[in-house]
């Protein structure tokens, strides 16, 4: 067997895996949703498989919505998966673009970023995308609240 052969063999084991991972974190989360990137190369030059977590707000109020609507879009968090995942943890990929987003999303950049920091290696893509709907919850939730339009839940 060559070791070509070997590498396919261990990047479509990695990639199903990550397949299976995505559903069950898209069955499992409410206001996010986790998809492969079509644009592989967006890696720069790095192996692995790149993939984006999405905000989706769902279930929200009428006043809610608005707020939300007001202070949104979030932007997406892109992620690289390592070639030797789950050995290695998920990398954020510098075209993360929290520098365009508003001052709230500059708070759960925040939140999230020490959270992540705080966490044993390696970490789950399961963990991140958890992570990232927990911190965008509980800083809309105190805007939220500040604004006296109500709370906002991801629990389901």
């Amino acid at each position: 067997m060559s070791s070509t052969t070997g590498t396919d063999s261990s990047q479509n084991s990695t990639k199903t895996l990550l397949l299976d991972e995505i559903k069950r974190i898209n069955e499992r989360l409410i206001h996010v949703s986790v998809k492969l990137d079509s644009d592989q190369d967006s890696a720069r030059g790095r192996e692995g498989i790149t993939l984006t977590c999405f905000f989706n707000p769902v279930c929200l109020t009428r006043p809610l919505k608005l707020l939300i609507d007001a202070i949104i879009p979030f932007p997406p968090l892109r992620l690289l998966i390592p070639a030797d995942y789950p050995e290695s943890s998920p990398v954020i990929l510098k075209g993360f673009k929290w520098e365009e987003a508003e001052e709230i999303s500059e708070e759960v950049k925040v939140r999230f970023n020490r959270h992540i920091g705080a966490l044993s290696q390696p970490i789950c893509l399961a963990e991140m995308a958890g992570s990232w709907q927990f911190y965008i919850a509980e800083v809309i939730n105190e805007y939220a609240q500040r604004a006296g339009v109500g709370t906002f839940s991801s629990k389901k």
